[in-house]
């Protein structure tokens, strides 16, 4: 799967969605010119070595270290006042549905599954699967103990799913 321009679209009505900007840790680039770029449709955490300044970082292994609260990226790779304000806008707070470019195609620990199925439970993780060699925080199967569940599948089609979030988490497995 090749990283596009819009990894991450909204499909339902989106009123009722708080986003927020909030500036990035060292380490996470804004520069559409590096292929380490923060491109939309990543999934965010705030950084546990800021907390009197809150800033964001690329989820790492598994989101209950963030206390499950993790957030989409909400702007294209390359928008000039991200890079000019040097922060990056998240979906805060709401429930929706979307599709993603970031997820992983198949169960990385089961070799027999076929992809994902309605109303199978996601997490995040970071890895190079998503869309090229960069490290990049997107959907995988939830199906580990204490895996945090930030979304559902709601629409399994070959590269089109859907998937239903709501920010402040599920619960966890």
């Amino acid at each position: 799967m090749a990283l596009k321009k819009v990894n991450f679209t909204l499909t339902t009505p989106y009123l009722d969605l708080q986003t927020r900007d909030f500036k990035v840790s060292a380490g996470v680039s804004l520069d559409p010119a590096l292929a380490a770029c923060l491109v939309d449709g990543e999934w965010m955490q705030l950084d546990p070595e800021s907390p009197a300044a809150p800033s964001l970082i690329r989820c790492k292994d598994n989101p209950v270290r963030a206390n499950g609260l993790v957030y989409p990226v909400y702007a294209e790779k390359g928008r000039s006042e991200i890079q000019a304000l040097k922060m990056v806008p998240v979906i805060y707070s709401g429930s929706f549905e979307f599709t993603t470019t970031m997820f992983a195609a198949k169960d990385s620990t089961d070799e027999s599954a076929h992809g994902w199925k309605v109303g199978q439970m996601a997490t995040v993780r970071q890895s190079n699967i998503f869309a090229d060699t960069e490290q990049r925080s997107g959907l995988v199967f939830a199906n580990t103990t204490n895996d945090v569940i930030v979304a559902y599948c709601t629409r399994a089609d070959a590269g089109k799913e859907r998937f239903f979030a709501s920010i402040g988490g599920f619960g966890v497995v």
